[in-house]
Parts: C-alpha cells; structure tokens; sequence
C-alpha cells in the first residue's frame, strides 16, 4: 500500500512525499521539493518494532543545498547506534526511544505522535537525548466533496522551543501537518486544509504552552529537535523535516530570509538536510 502527499511553500505547490508499505512492514519514504533550484531529494527506509517506534531507519539523497546525506540509525540487543553529517554515536537503550533524525521526512513525525499516543503516560525518550510528551487537541470531520473521514490533531512537545502540530488519520497515520510556512497534506485533501487551519488556530489559542527546554537540554549537552546553522545563529544540531517552520521563522526574525516563491522575508533554512 502507498500515501501521496502534496508539500507547498508559502501557499505554492513546491513537492512531494510518498510512503510505500512494503510486504515486511517496512516503510519506504520519497519526499522531495524544489525551492529555486534547491530543495532535498531524500529516500528513508524505515523499520518499526512492535510499539510503533524504529529500530532501523536509513535515509540517503541529498539535502536543501545538494549536500550528500546517508544518514543511519539502528537499535539493537539494548543499543542505539547512529551516525548522519553532524554526529555518530551510541548509547544503552532500555525500554522505548525514539531517534530524531538529522535528515527526516515528515512521515516521522506521524510515526512518532502514533508512538506517543500509545506510550504509558503518553511520553517517550528521544534519542540522542530529550524527552517527548503528546496531547491531543481535537477531532474533525472533513470532507473532500467525495468522501468524508475524521482527523485527529496532536500536539507535540519536546521537539523545539514551541510543540509541534500534527494531524493523524483514522489509522493513526500521518495525514497532514502545516504552519505560515510550509504545508504538508495527503494528496486529494488540499480542499480541507481551511477548515483544519481554523480548528488548529481554535485549539493552539487554548493550548498552555510551557517551557520547553527542559525536554531539550540535559547539562553540557546539545538541545534535541532543534536546527543546524552556522554560528551566531542559536541552534543546535537537529534539523529534520518535523521542523521545517521553525527554521523559517528563525531565519526571518534574524533577518536572513529571503524570497520563497516570489515571497520576501520567510526565506527556507540554509543548511538543513531535508529542505
């Protein structure tokens, strides 16, 4: 079985990602976009154990300014090893973690709210380090003139300065996830994002949101779930796809945007792998 989705920038339609369930559960990830020319072009394979967390993950292609990737993480016999652009690494794992890609897709982010939603206390380690915590928002019924389905939004805590939204759909699958800046749907539910965009403005107006760097930052270590840059710039080493606008806001307060499809002031992440 196979999942399109559709991924714009700024309103415009810039690529894509595609999940490919494959016979031994294994989820091959395709996305792709272009910004100018630039853009990643990144192939995940993603391997799941019985709690819905990865035990494998390999992705390879090439990042936002055509830096190679070939990022790798596995778990096995009580250890977490990895290695991507920036680090590599291992450590002891007892119980469920779940790693935070250097270079991730947006698939990741579902699999990880799925794996939140069913975690005792609804909280998960995350690897390299961190600690992420899930609450759910709504429910909505939604409608693309053809058929009607319910969505579910999450919101995520632990992975950056504010929590991360996500829609999952009735299967627990990723459905879509988006903010001022980019845009990540399941192909054909473009015609639901105006109402999902309400309900998510409606509950995020509601949602108490706390500090979140104590899930981030252990002493003398890097903060988990942030972004990569080039000092003064104040990121740490993550920078997967499950925080594409949080770069983009970053770089626009900064004042290092530039034009995304014709747009100024909102310009995409320099160095990011997956943008």
């Amino acid at each position: 079985s196979s999942r399109e989705y559709a991924f714009s920038l700024m309103g415009n339609r810039a690529g894509y990602q595609t999940v490919c369930l494959q016979a031994d559960g294994t989820r091959v990830v395709h996305f792709s976009y272009n910004d100018r020319g630039r853009g990643p072009a990144l192939t995940s394979k993603i391997q799941l154990d019985a709690k819905n967390v990865p035990v494998a993950i390999t992705t390879d292609g090439n990042d936002y300014l055509k830096g190679l990737v070939a990022e790798r993480f596995t778990r096995a016999a009580g250890t977490a090893a990895w290695q991507n652009k920036v680090e590599s690494g291992t450590q002891p794992v007892a119980g469920a973690a779940f790693y935070v890609s250097q270079s991730g897709s947006f698939e990741e982010l579902g699999l990880l709210a799925r794996a939140l939603r069913d975690a005792p206390d609804r909280k998960l380690a995350l690897l390299p380090q961190g600690e992420a915590v899930l609450q759910q928002l709504s429910q909505l019924q939604i409608s693309n003139g053809e058929s009607s389905r319910q969505v579910s939004l999450y919101s995520i805590g632990g992975l950056g300065f504010q929590p991360s939204s996500v829609w999952l759909d009735e299967d627990g699958e990723l459905f879509a996830t988006f903010d001022g800046f980019s845009t990540l749907v399941r192909e054909g539910w473009q015609v639901s994002l105006t109402a999902m965009r309400a309900e998510e403005d409606a509950q995020e107006a509601h949602l108490e949101v706390g500090p979140q760097l104590p899930h981030l930052v252990e002493e003398e270590g890097p903060p988990v779930g942030l972004l990569e840059a080039a000092p003064p710039d104040p990121r740490g080493p993550r920078e997967g796809a499950l925080l594409v606008a949080e770069q983009l806001a970053l770089d626009e307060a900064l004042g290092d945007g530039a034009a995304v499809d014709g747009h100024e002031g909102a310009g995409p992440p320099r160095p990011l792998g997956v943008h």
